[in-house]
């Protein structure tokens, strides 16, 4: 019992710790093979970067970029793929929850 109360005291201080889940992430059809992402900046203080994945659904992640700023040019980018983001702070640790959305 007492080994299973670490596990999760230890599981919420990360969870605590980390980025919350990005709201308003919203995509625009492709143009030209480039499609364009948006989201709603983190609302944490730290949060350094966003890791961005997209690719089909049975691959969401065949591509991966890191970004600074709430936007990002998805070359490549196809109708019916799914984009996820999350936030990552200053101390390297993650939102550990992926905003999604597809590319219509």
């Amino acid at each position: 019992v007492a080994e299973v109360s670490k596990t999760t005291a230890a599981s919420l201080m990360l969870m605590a710790s980390s980025p919350s889940r990005i709201a308003g992430v919203t995509v625009s059809p492709p143009r030209g093979g480039v499609a364009q992402a948006q989201w709603t900046a983190s609302p944490e203080q730290g949060v350094q970067s966003y890791e961005v994945t997209y690719g089909p659904p049975d691959e969401p992640t065949r591509r991966r970029l890191t970004v600074s700023e709430p936007g990002v040019a998805l070359p490549g980018a196809q109708a019916g793929w799914i984009v996820r983001v999350r936030a990552v702070n200053e101390r390297g640790l993650h939102g550990w929850d992926w905003a999604r959305a597809e590319i219509k």
